[in-house]
C-alpha cells in the first residue's frame, strides 16, 4: 500500500489502531520484496499460498479501504494486485476463478 494511501486514511480521521494492519502490511510486502530480489517473477510466483495471519491482516486492510470509502470488490482487486506484484498468490480455496473474488471469501 502506498504511503499516500495511509496518510489519506489518517487525514479522513481512521484511528492509527485502525491503521496498524495496513502498515504492518507494507513492512511484511517490503520484506517480501526484498526477499525476492534476485529471482525472477516466474519463480516469485509459484511461492506458497499466503498464510492465515496474512490473510487476515489483508481483510483488516480490505475493511480499512472500505472504511475509506472504497467499494468493497475495488478494495479487494487493489490488495489483490498489490500481492501478485510481490508474487504472492491470492488463495486456492473459495470458489471462484478471480484471486480477488477468493479473497473477500
Amino acid at each position: 500500500m502506498p504511503a499516500w494511501l495511509i496518510a489519506q486514511l489518517a487525514q479522513e480521521g481512521v484511528p492509527q489502531e485502525d491503521l496498524q494492519p495496513i502498515i504492518d502490511l507494507e513492512t511484511s510486502i517490503e520484506a517480501l520484496r526484498s526477499q525476492a530480489q534476485g529471482q525472477g517473477s516466474a519463480n516469485r510466483r509459484k511461492r506458497k499460498p499466503p498464510s492465515d495471519i496474512l490473510l487476515a491482516r489483508l481483510s483488516a486492510v480490505i475493511d480499512l479501504l472500505v472504511k475509506g470509502g472504497y467499494d468493497e470488490a475495488e478494495a479487494a482487486q487493489l490488495v489483490t494486485r498489490r500481492l501478485l506484484a510481490v508474487g504472492v498468490p491470492p488463495p486456492q480455496q473459495g470458489g471462484d476463478a478471480r484471486g480477488w473474488k477468493r479473497l473477500l471469501a
